[in-house]
């Protein structure tokens, strides 16, 4: 079997289009290289009618891929490429959207993983089995208000925006994969990439409320939230992507003055 990269590689040459076999040529892949095979005990591609693009359920061990819906979506994105005439371009834009997804449901099987192998009492552990929790209940044992959240406001739950952040970060600052994006597709990943780290930290001068506050407000889990002790030893990737409280001076900077080359130094302090 091939190593992840090279599949994802080979969807990245744009000469055809992603297609059910590839979808879990790439799973497959990287469950051997990440462990995850005991967490995932069937994939399934376009057979569950939940309108999902994707969706990962820890209870069943079930990873799910709906291309119906990938490419419905897609068909709308298009409309912002309407001067792309080229058919391998768009095959290219096609796949890098597929592999988006995938990515982010794998990062949800990593989270699982990473919630079974440490049960310790560090924040993260704490926000990660939060998110875990509630997407176990999803979508059926949901309160009415977890259901606004999960479905109107899904990045505001900290394991999809762990999901979604890691998803993009895993493609552009993979050097053997990065170098078959152009400047213009490396450009515009990285500062979707920039957006989502920032995004829902709210500044009020030099109090920054962050995303995991907020969260865990929204869950009506303020005391709870008030008894995470943030260690000082995460990343700057880590503690974004999971809405950590981090310094405001370093919000401001990365908000207005942070430039595309700096993205990557900056997280990764």
């Amino acid at each position: 079997m091939k190593d992840s990269t090279t599949i994802i590689k080979d969807l990245l040459k744009g000469n055809y289009y992603i297609n059910s076999e590839d979808i879990k040529n790439v799973i497959n892949a990287i469950s051997n290289e990440e462990d995850f095979n005991k967490y995932i005990d069937n994939i399934s591609i376009g057979e569950r009618k939940r309108k999902y693009q994707g969706s990962y359920d820890p209870n069943k061990k079930e990873l799910s891929i709906q291309p119906i819906y990938i490419n419905y979506t897609w068909a709308q994105t298009l409309r912002n490429y309407n001067s792309v005439n080229d058919n391998d371009k768009l095959a290219k834009y096609n796949n890098l959207f597929y592999l988006i997804i995938i990515l982010h449901e794998l990062e949800h099987v990593k989270q699982v993983k990473y919630s079974v192998e440490n049960n310790d009492n560090r924040a993260i552990n704490k926000l990660v089995n939060e998110g875990i929790e509630l997407g176990r209940r999803s979508p059926d044992k949901l309160s009415v208000g977890e259901k606004i959240l999960y479905n109107f406001t899904p990045f505001t739950v900290l394991t999809e925006r762990d999901a979604e952040i890691k998803s993009i970060y895993n493609i552009v600052f993979n050097d053997e994969i990065a170098e078959l994006l152009t400047k213009e597709e490396y450009y515009c990943l990285v500062c979707r990439l920039h957006k989502l780290l920032i995004r829902n930290y709210e500044m009020h001068g030099e109090n920054v409320i962050s995303p995991s506050k907020r969260y865990y407000q929204l869950r009506g889990k303020s005391k709870e939230y008030k008894d995470i002790e943030f260690e000082d030893d995460y990343d700057h990737l880590t503690k974004l992507s999971w809405g950590m409280p981090v310094d405001y001076r370093f919000i401001e900077y990365f908000t207005n003055e942070a430039k595309v080359k700096d993205v990557k130094r900056l997280i990764k302090k």
